[in-house]
């Protein structure tokens, strides 16, 4: 269960596209907070 934008998203399953393109998203802010040494906002 991930809470975004004030709603909660129920996973459908452990491959759902829902739940990769949160964690494309995360691991994309990481990649950046990394490489500029700062914290990075989600939208």
């Amino acid at each position: 269960m991930f809470i975004r934008d004030s709603s909660v998203v129920l996973p459908a399953g452990l491959s759902s596209l829902e739940d990769n393109m949160i964690v494309t998203e995360l691991l994309s802010a990481a990649r950046e907070s990394a490489r500029t040494g700062k914290r990075v906002v989600l939208p």
